[in-house]
């Protein structure tokens, strides 16, 4: 018998069913693996196509969804397909090492915050941690607690202390709201007017 031995390649494939999933714990995780000037990925990960119960993103839990993808270099194209979302993203790397997330959505319903699950961390590495991803979402049907807001334009660049933000409107049969300024963020991720 000879010894089993792994075959000679650099991609990796998660596929799978999963209860639930900390995004937000496990960037914290991987900011520390990141490449100098790259995205906050992990280097062998090559295509995702997972199914989950619970997935906590951006400081927000969202229920029952599938999230499928690839990476193409250090950018990653993914279609996330659930009851509170359905869209389209695609998450880049600048060249300063920031994250871009354009994103398209048919629908985002948002819940409350939750307090989220998280590994401990340093002061130090969580100011590093805070610099947020530039913003260039579109969301046809925008729901908060259960109440349809309409269609949402967002369109934000980062800050050391949160987003400049250079348009956010809001839209429908009601009215209109276009707003420019800045997104502070101080110790959880909300917003400070």
């Amino acid at each position: 018998k000879a010894d089993a031995m792994l075959p000679q390649c650099d991609r990796i494939l998660a596929r799978g069913t999963l209860g639930a999933l900390d995004y937000d714990g496990w960037r914290d995780f991987l900011t520390d693996s990141r490449p100098a000037g790259g995205t906050q990925t992990m280097r062998y990960l090559d295509s995702i196509d997972l199914t989950l119960r619970s997935l906590r993103f951006g400081g927000r839990s969202f229920r029952e969804l599938r999230i499928a993808g690839n990476k193409i270099k250090n950018d990653w194209q993914l279609t996330v397909n659930g009851r509170q979302m359905q869209g389209t993203m695609l998450v880049a790397s600048g060249d300063d090492g920031t994250e871009r997330i354009n994103a398209r959505f048919k629908t985002l319903a948002l819940t409350p915050d939750e307090p989220s699950v998280s590994v401990p961390v340093s002061p130090e590495k969580q100011n590093r941690m805070r610099i947020p991803a530039a913003l260039n979402v579109i969301v046809e049907a925008l729901q908060y607690e259960g109440k349809p807001l309409g269609r949402l334009e967002l369109l934000a660049e980062p800050q050391d202390d949160g987003w400049r933000l250079e348009r956010l409107a809001l839209a429908n049969p009601d009215g209109r709201i276009d707003v420019k300024g800045d997104w502070r963020i101080s110790g959880r991720p909300h917003a400070e007017y």
